[in-house]
């Protein structure tokens, strides 16, 4: 397993569980604010107010973001080995053609 997928995953998971109980705590605020309007405006007829029930869940928001960061972290991960692959590839073209060099001036 990659350190660089591990820990991107553990950083994209800690930013979706913070980003999770932000919205949880904005949703909050906001069903707070449109009881306070049904209560203490029922002559308006407005009913009640636009309550938010959809908070999206931390457990679920963490293991989403952690997987998407896991997968991006694999992806860089993957990008190290092809450089590195490519870097072998030319080293052996290299020996080659100093190997054929040496078989030229060394023939009769």
């Amino acid at each position: 397993m990659s350190w660089v997928a591990v820990g991107v995953a553990g950083a994209s998971a800690v930013m979706g569980v913070m980003s999770a109980q932000e919205k949880q705590k904005t949703q909050k605020a906001q069903n707070i604010a449109a009881a306070e309007q049904t209560r203490n405006s029922p002559w308006t007829g407005m009913g009640a107010g636009q309550m938010q029930t959809s908070a999206p869940s931390t457990m679920g928001s963490g293991l989403q973001s952690g997987l998407g960061g896991y997968m991006a972290g694999r992806n860089i991960d993957q990008g190290f080995e092809d450089r590195k692959l490519a870097k072998a590839e030319e080293r052996k073209k290299e020996q080659q053609e100093a190997i054929r060099k040496i078989t030229e001036e060394t023939e009769l």
